[in-house]
């Protein structure tokens, strides 16, 4: 019997589980035990090898795109574990604060007590579960960015995104530098990307379907990925706009009578929610006091090589603000900028890691913005959504860095996103089928 999706990822999450909770309560093997490391490795890539093969089994080429990306991205652990550290930065405090839970329970962070670390306490489960193994949590991350290309993946196939145009969607996530290095690493990148990938699945399956379930589906696992990082909440940005806006009669954005409302009650409840669990879901706000907190983290991020000179480091008021961020907000989307390039490898990462970006903003504005009104008003409402989410997070972000490289590693949270779009807008240029029409009733 052909396994459905969803049931796949359930059977492999249970039998590692069941796996590796019997074999520790039968005292075959203890978590210091290399044996035991080795044989649960072995069998959980072959169990992921499995997951990839049955989901794919019917398209031989994208299933060699993940075994592919599968298998480079555990060849970086290895080397990272026992050659060379590959990400000795942010990396390096995560796994010492999972392994700091799992000896004294406490979340500590670089040296201090933290109230709530949504992503020191999931690596501290980890090291709970599996034991300190160093390898563990970065396969962890491995796992859960792959689950995250699988999700957006199924979300293309779902809306009948052209083969072709779906392969290059998929290829370019998978094989995007920068980020094998950080979902090869103790990072939280992979963590972030698996739950936004799932919170955009449900989002999307409740403008389909109009279920309550989905719209959990779709705010639980995002609640979680702000508990890892706090300008996640970007992304609740596109769902508003959509529960303001969407208008089903006309199939498309407008302004109602219950716009208003539905905005207000949205900021109502986020100063409710920041007043009550500031530490946990805004840990990066919460600090803030005055304008120039806001700039503050930009400035210190601009250390390092790829660091780049923007207006509004200075900025001390409201309107500074909002002169400043739409040149802040492409900074952050494409740098590194042909300006600041260093050499060939900052060329690279620009073509590879910021031309998509471009991509979507001119298709933006050819297709949604100057495009015919009245063709596609469902997919460009889609479209109008995602693209709100997009733009608020490169606010919340193009203010908290100046540096390229730091872009690109919180670009990367939002790969699915960027690849959503892109299949969306590909449509919209011809270049895919007609979304099945069951979805339009």
């Amino acid at each position: 019997m052909y396994l459905k999706f969803r049931q796949i990822l359930y059977l492999f999450i249970g039998v590692e589980i069941i796996f590796v909770f019997g074999l520790v309560s039968l005292g075959y093997f203890n978590y210091n035990n290399a044996v035991y490391s080795t044989v649960l490795f072995a069998v959980s890539f072959c169990e992921c090898l499995y997951v990839i093969y049955s989901y794919n089994k019917k398209d031989a080429l994208l299933m060699l795109f993940f075994i592919c990306a599968y298998i480079v991205r555990c060849l970086l652990i290895y080397y990272d574990v026992n050659i060379h550290e590959i990400d000795p930065g942010d990396a390096v405090d995560f796994r010492a604060g999972g392994e700091y839970f799992f000896y004294h329970n406490i979340l500590m962070f670089r040296g201090e007590i933290l109230k709530g670390s949504c992503t020191i306490l999931l690596m501290g489960i980890i090291n709970k579960i599996f034991g300190p193994q160093r390898f563990i949590v970065e396969y962890c991350s491995t796992l859960c960015f792959i689950s995250s290309a699988l999700i957006t993946n199924q979300i293309l196939k779902r809306y009948n995104i052209k083969k072709r145009v779906r392969y290059i969607l998929i290829l370019w996530m998978l094989f995007t530098p920068q980020n094998i290095r950080h979902t090869s690493a103790s990072n939280r990148e992979g963590f972030i990307q698996l739950f936004l990938s799932v919170s955009l699945y449900f989002f999307l399956l409740w403008i389909e379907h109009k279920k309550k379930r989905y719209i959990i589906g779709a705010f639980v696992p995002l609640i979680v990925a702000m508990c890892m990082h706090s300008g996640t909440v970007g992304i609740l940005a596109g769902y508003i706009v959509w529960l303001a806006f969407y208008d089903k009669r006309k199939r498309k954005l407008s302004i109602k009578g219950k716009t208003v409302l539905v905005l207000l009650l949205s900021v109502a409840l986020l100063i409710i929610v920041y007043s009550r669990f500031s530490n946990v879901l805004f840990g990066k706000f919460s600090s803030l006091e005055n304008i120039t907190d806001i700039v503050q983290p930009s400035i210190s991020s601009g250390d390092g090589g790829s660091g780049y000179s923007v207006p509004g480091s200075n900025a001390d008021s409201i309107s500074e603000i909002i002169l400043y961020s739409p040149l802040r907000m492409i900074y952050f989307l494409l740098s590194p900028m042909p300006w600041d390039w260093r050499g060939f490898k900052d060329a690279i990462a620009f073509m590879i890691c910021s031309v998509p970006q471009l991509i979507i903003a001119v298709q933006f504005v050819k297709r949604v913005i100057f495009g015919s009104r009245h063709k596609y008003t469902w997919e460009k409402s889609i479209i109008i959504a995602l693209m709100a989410s997009a733009f608020a997070c490169a606010f919340i972000f193009g203010w908290g860095c100046r540096n390229a490289g730091t872009a690109i590693r919180h670009r990367d949270k939002f790969l699915s996103l960027y690849v959503i779009m892109l299949g969306f807008l590909a449509k919209l240029d011809g270049k895919a089928e007609e979304i099945r029409t069951s979805v339009r009733k």
